[in-house]
């Protein structure tokens, strides 16, 4: 379902509701709207080209991140989230600084997973103290980490991930950003 034309309020409470509806109340608890949005209406893509917009903040899935594309190829700064293209301009600026300069200059500016922010911040320190010549780490994810994915609550009451008969990449995605942040026995 498009949100496009839609107040964001009512597109916020759809999926909130929905999430709610299907995991229940002990396991989602609906966030409530920020009232700095209210009255906004969801713009096309296409409706945001043609404004004056000059920043956008991404958060959109892989699949879509070709809109990341657009909006840049367009001359709108970037500041983004999405894995789409996360290993480009990854900056974490506690972890490095040097980055900044050259990465502001730059229309499109990734973050890195949050389980990569978090982690970089800590082994950052370690490695400057001490060293690191290898790093293992366990992360489970929640259901809030999960964007509106709606499982059968069946499968996530009690369970970690990866849900069964699915296979994530994560793992290897975080490894990655965390090597181009972080020197772990020379990796960057």
């Amino acid at each position: 379902k498009r949100s496009e034309g839609l107040i964001y309020k009512d597109v916020w409470e759809e999926k909130e509701m929905a999430l709610m509806n299907n995991y229940g109340s002990q396991l989602w608890s609906a966030m409530p709207f920020p009232a700095a949005l209210e009255g906004i209406t969801v713009s096309s893509l296409e409706t945001l080209l043609a404004s004056e917009c000059k920043i956008a903040i991404s958060c959109v899935a892989p699949d879509v991140g070709y809109i990341e594309d657009i909006l840049t190829n367009a001359g709108c700064k970037v500041y983004s989230i999405s894995p789409y293209k996360r290993s480009e301009n990854l900056t974490v600026p506690e972890v490095n600084p040097a980055q900044i300069p050259s990465a502001v200059d730059k229309l499109l500016f990734k973050s890195p997973n949050c389980v990569s922010v978090g982690t970089s911040l800590a082994l950052k320190a370690i490695d400057d103290a001490f060293g690191l010549s290898q790093v293992n780490i366990c992360t489970f994810q929640s259901l809030s980490g999960r964007g509106d994915a709606m499982y059968p609550p069946e499968l996530v009451q009690g369970n970690i991930y990866p849900v069964w008969n699915t296979r994530e990449r994560t793992e290897v995605y975080i490894g990655n950003e965390i090597c181009a942040l972080v020197d772990v026995d020379g990796s960057n």
